[in-house]
């Protein structure tokens, strides 16, 4: 079992750009959509998964027009120990196998959705079962 941990601090005011500095030298810059990009989980709605199947997710994100988004998702059966889904993707949807969300207690079940424009980020957190 590999575990990992999410450190997510997000800034009052956006970063505008992340650089990456080698040795003192400047490597690569990745600029950023400019607002704090929010995501939203718009399917299933909380507790509108059915108990012993796969959860299907949909989301949408939003920031400044144009910007660019990766995102990926982690599910938790008892609320402690999260699993990665999917991890750096484009696409809006997700399949989250029943096994990763079914537990002895339903309402510990929990999906999470990042989003990322490079620079800045932020997570939403669902409830399947309510």
């Amino acid at each position: 079992m590999s575990n990992f941990t999410i450190f997510l601090d997000t800034p009052a005011v956006p970063a505008a750009a992340l650089e990456v500095d080698v040795d003192g030298a400047l490597a690569a810059v990745a600029e950023a959509s400019g607002a704090i990009p929010t995501v939203t989980i718009t399917e299933p709605d909380t507790g509108g998964a059915t108990a012993g199947g796969p959860v299907v997710l949909t989301w949408e994100a939003a920031a400044d027009e144009g910007a660019e988004f990766v995102y990926a998702v982690y599910a938790t059966a008892d609320g402690r120990t999260w699993r990665s889904v999917v991890g750096e993707t484009t696409d809006t949807t997700a399949t989250v196998p029943a096994d990763l969300v079914a537990g002895e207690d339903l309402g510990a079940a929990r999906v999470l959705v990042t989003v990322s424009d490079g620079v800045n980020g932020s997570v939403t957190v669902l409830r399947p079962f309510g």
